[in-house]
């Protein structure tokens, strides 16, 4: 499966692709994770370093896609917020 994700794309490499992207922390949140060892530890400290720097001015995160609601936007930032935190977190950035 992991072969897959690269072969197709479905995971952006580079961290500052923009758009509705998927990144190898989507798959990867985590050390420990399955997926991690589909991609060198560079990469992922380059995504780490991306996903820190994204964190705006209120402590919060943004995501990738379209909202269709300020309700939504509220509710799916929030969200995002607490996985980055935990991922963070796993990888020892907090």
């Amino acid at each position: 499966m992991g072969s897959l994700l690269l072969e197709r794309e479905v995971v952006a490499l580079d961290p500052g692709a923009e758009g509705e992207v998927h990144t190898p922390l989507d798959f990867a949140p985590d050390p420990d994770s399955l997926a991690r060892r589909l991609f060198d530890e560079a990469m992922i400290e380059a995504h780490l370093d991306h996903l820190a720097a994204g964190q705006a001015d209120d402590g919060g995160w943004t995501f990738n896609w379209l909202a269709w609601s300020p309700v939504a936007a509220t509710e799916w930032r929030g969200s995002v917020t607490i996985d980055a935190l935990r991922t963070l977190r796993a990888n020892g950035r907090l």
